[in-house]
């Protein structure tokens, strides 16, 4: 079972940072899913290394960016930037738009020698699909709709891929009434971890 004290500590860090915001921008100018993930892990992983909380404007496309890039989907920065200045500030500024570049730029390598050059970001969506296409179709759309959710919290730093993905599994069965208790089904030797994942993404919706 593991530590939970980091954990509960980066949790209080991201709380009050926006990640909505990565969303936003993404959705914004039809980035997919699994990229937006991916720059929602870098997001969480700065905060995680650096302790510091990032600025939205520069950071943002950052995150954006460099996420494009280790999934190789290939984007204009110009076109991150523009939404980036449109969400930030309500407006966009062609001069402005040059020096966000210049420095979302220097903030990319920062990003890179902080993380020291390790892009291990887990790739849940393909995953995720290969491995439960399968399952009837709303239990696969509402594990779906928790994976998405459950980027707002910092398990994907502590946990496997694998772990959280049976925990969404396990929810969206219990939802639609497929297995009668959730105890009934958390078992196996991460069962302490999986039962804890599973409480983390409930307590997204009772809030």
């Amino acid at each position: 079972m593991l530590d939970r004290t980091e954990y509960l500590i980066l949790k209080d860090k991201i709380y009050n940072t926006n990640i909505t915001d990565i969303l936003r921008v993404c959705r914004n100018i039809t980035i997919p899913m699994n990229i937006a993930s991916s720059a929602i892990i870098l997001h969480t992983k700065y905060i995680y290394i650096s302790g510091e909380q990032p600025d939205g404007l520069i950071y943002t496309p950052a995150f954006v960016m460099l996420a494009c890039k280790l999934n190789d989907y290939h984007i204009k920065l110009g076109k991150i930037v523009d939404e980036s200045q449109k969400y930030y500030l309500g407006k966009q500024d062609f001069e402005v738009q040059k020096i966000l570049i210049e420095e979302i730029q220097e903030v990319e390598l920062n990003l890179c020698v902080l993380f020291q050059f390790d892009f291990n970001i887990p790739e849940f969506y393909i995953y995720f699909y290969k491995r439960y296409f399968h399952m009837e179709n709303k239990i696969y759309n509402t594990a779906l709709v928790l994976l998405n959710d459950s980027f707002y919290l910092p398990l994907n730093i502590f946990y496997t891929r694998k772990i959280i993905l049976k925990a969404v599994i396990i929810l969206a069965e219990f939802i639609h009434e497929k297995i009668e208790s959730l105890e009934s089904s958390i078992c196996g030797e991460d069962k302490e971890d999986l039962k804890y994942i599973i409480d983390e993404i409930v307590t997204l919706y009772v809030q």
